[in-house]
């Protein structure tokens, strides 16, 4: 399945906001939805200049119509997390937080799914689409 970086951002978004803010209540999960609010500029700009990266573009990830073939990108990852193992993390507010082979597979779901934006909005979430933002 080929996928823009766009569909890759919203599934990025999806996995936080199934994962951690629906999984949370009261000032984290607010904090949680600020932050991603507050950073999702810089996220878009990011996704960007991973996509016109020229170490991306010679890794073949990306076509020249600027779609990312899903398989071979979460192939590798399982390999690497096969290798590497399970990968802690502290995060604020939430403790020591484990990234594994289930979250690759979980993130993969999230970005072939289509996008559902009630479910984006009840979450509290903003679609990173142009035109198409939650404003209050």
């Amino acid at each position: 399945m080929k996928v823009n970086m766009g569909q890759i951002e919203s599934g990025i978004i999806k996995y936080i906001d199934e994962e951690f803010v629906q999984k949370t209540d009261g000032l984290l999960k607010f904090a949680i939805v600020a932050a991603i609010e507050l950073n999702a500029p810089k996220f878009e700009n990011l996704m960007l200049k991973v996509s016109e990266s020229s170490y991306i573009r010679a890794l073949d990830l990306i076509d020249k119509d600027g779609l990312i073939e899903l398989d071979p990108l979460k192939e590798s990852l399982l390999k690497a997390i096969e290798k590497t193992g399970p990968i802690p993390q502290k995060l604020p507010g939430l403790g020591v937080v484990t990234f594994n082979e289930k979250d690759i597979h979980k993130i993969f779901e999230c970005i072939e799914r289509p996008a559902n934006k009630s479910q984006v909005e009840i979450s509290g979430f903003g679609s990173s689409e142009k035109g198409n933002t939650k404003s209050s």
